[in-house]
């Protein structure tokens, strides 16, 4: 079996701890913007519930709505992103030079 080119440790080195760089800038910007849009339906929800017509049945009609169609995507759409994130990680973590191959 012929042996291809070695790599050379200090690039792959360079290489790695960049890749951890960007993890680290990614995840904080992750955190920031899911901060970020916590706060704002918070807003909307409390806002929603403060100037929603109790005695009107349309506005129950919409608050069921909201509840029953927007929350879930909300819940689902955070979840996707969330694995996609630890997927993304895993990934990166695995990817080392002479892994595991095919295994």
């Amino acid at each position: 079996m012929s042996q291809g080119p070695e790599p050379d440790p200090a690039r792959l080195e360079a290489a790695r701890s960049s890749v951890q760089t960007f993890l680290v800038r990614k995840k904080r910007l992750a955190t920031g913007l899911f901060v970020l849009a916590g706060f704002c339906e918070c807003v909307f929800g409390v806002g929603m519930l403060v100037f929603m017509d109790w005695h009107d049945r349309f506005h129950w009609f919409l608050l069921c709505g909201f509840l029953t169609v927007y929350f879930p995507l909300v819940v689902m759409a955070w979840r996707n992103a969330v694995k996609m994130d630890h997927l993304y990680y895993r990934l990166v973590d695995e990817l080392r030079y002479g892994g595991r191959g095919g295994q």
